[in-house]
């Protein structure tokens, strides 16, 4: 069975659940005028965080704008909803993997990007802690490729996640070293981390996890009914990014103020009253790696106030490539 899209009247409703249930403000609009006239370049464009980066980047008054993914269909898909067409012969597309060093220095010598977004990213944790060495191999040594290549940008913004703060999984380990090494390569430069929660409506997300099995009749699964997590829009997500473009310094790592965690049982048990769909729910139990809450900072993490009231900054150690 192929897995739903989640309809727009479902984001729409998911969009003011997560407002009340978060008790968090939207965040204002981000100034995007640092971008006007610049060359940038997006990686992981194909995937959720980065085709929406791409979507509210594409009317802004770029030199050019550079979409880089290895999934061919991604970039088609996305260019096709950006224009109409998919014209997969044009300069704005780049078949690349950020794990080939030597195919993103001739990507980066070819476009020179002035700002890059890196959302390039393996994020599955269950599958991650079953292959370690491939979160290590794209989250880490990936970032380390792009961040070398991207020298000569002005501006960079690492994508991190929340459980880079306390990493008890291979997800958490090799986000936190990429933060350390985008710290290494930021100083002195308007370079950035963001550590997002959870995505809604991302593909692959719990959201959409939960609405496939309630539309299929169950049950839902959930690993422990204690279980809670940060949730954030895309909107959201990338105007957050957009932001720290603007704002991020010395590769410093901005946390923006998530308000409070959701419990997944409960998100489920609202998402089946709004379907009008009732099914069971199994409790599978915590994976490996797995925490029944996040946390925004680590134990010896020390935040400070940010760029604007919504943000906190974060100074992490910073780690050369030659000491991975």
């Amino acid at each position: 069975m192929h897995q739903l899209p989640l309809p727009d009247e479902v984001k729409t409703w998911l969009n003011n659940q997560l407002t009340e249930m978060t008790r968090r403000a939207a965040p204002g609009r981000a100034d995007t005028s640092y971008l006007c006239g610049k060359r940038v370049l997006v990686t992981g464009a194909g995937g959720s965080i980065g085709a929406e980066l791409v979507r509210q980047l594409a009317p802004l008054p770029l030199a050019e704008l550079v979409m880089l993914d290895r999934d061919e269909s991604a970039l088609h898909s996305l260019q096709l909803a950006l224009h109409g067409r998919a014209l997969l012969t044009s300069d704005e597309l780049a078949l690349c993997s950020i794990r080939d060093r030597e195919a993103l220095h001739q990507v980066f010598a070819a476009h020179r990007p002035q700002v890059v977004f890196h959302a390039a990213a393996l994020k599955h944790l269950p599958l991650l802690q079953k292959f370690p060495a491939e979160a290590y191999k794209t989250n880490t040594l990936g970032t380390a490729n792009v961040l070398e290549a991207a020298q000569g940008a002005e501006r960079f913004v690492n994508i991190s996640t929340d459980k880079a703060a306390r990493p008890t999984s291979a997800l958490g380990r090799s986000k936190q070293l990429a933060e350390r090494l985008t710290a290494h390569y930021g100083k002195g430069k308007a370079y950035a981390s963001v550590r997002f929660g959870n995505l809604l409506a991302s593909r692959g997300s719990v959201v959409h996890s939960l609405y496939y099995q309630i539309m299929h009749g169950g049950p839902v699964t959930i690993t422990d009914p204690k279980v809670e997590r940060f949730f954030m829009s895309l909107p959201q997500a990338c105007n957050l990014l957009l932001e720290a473009g603007g704002r991020g310094r010395n590769g410093q790592v901005l946390v923006m103020d998530m308000g409070r965690q959701v419990p997944v049982l409960t998100l489920a048990q609202k998402l089946m009253d709004y379907l009008g769909r009732s099914v069971p729910v199994e409790f599978t139990g915590l994976r490996e790696g797995e925490k029944l809450s996040e946390s925004l900072f680590g134990p010896d993490e020390h935040p400070t106030a940010g760029p604007t009231k919504q943000l906190s900054a974060l100074a992490v150690p910073a780690l050369a490539p030659a000491d991975l």
